[in-house]
């Protein structure tokens, strides 16, 4: 008699179909953009909606570029032997310590400050 095969865990399922999703996906997600914009119904814009078109692709481009600075501005990270001291309008918020942290861009200036402990034998420096 042949031994019964074990039960496969959930985590190996779930491994097996991401793979197969993410093959799937590089491999059909070109093609569903070429037929989306290759839809008679699509290219045919007329002159008068052309210049619509334009102008809501030129503000979705300038809105994603504000939205990168945005976002570069509000995440900081600080690291190992650092501190941050935030400064909200000017005035002492608080002190961040190391790690990933959100703060409000363009109203939270951060400050960051080295330090390191110098351990001495008693003798002067």
């Amino acid at each position: 008699p042949r031994p019964s095969p074990s039960p496969a865990s959930p985590l190996s399922h779930f491994a097996s179909l991401f793979l197969v999703f993410t093959m799937y996906r590089s491999l059909i997600l070109p093609f569903l953009l070429v037929s989306l914009f290759t839809q008679p119904a699509l290219c045919a814009i007329e002159e008068s909606e052309e210049g619509t078109v334009i102008a809501f692709f030129v503000l979705l481009v300038l809105a994603l570029i504000l939205a990168k600075i945005i976002i570069a501005h509000s995440v900081k990270i600080v690291r190992h032997a650092e501190v941050m001291i935030l400064e909200r309008f000017g005035r002492y918020h608080t002190t961040l310590k190391p790690g990933l942290h959100f703060i409000i861009p363009f109203v939270d200036m951060p400050r960051t400050i080295h330090w390191r402990y110098v351990d001495t034998d008693g003798h002067k420096l």
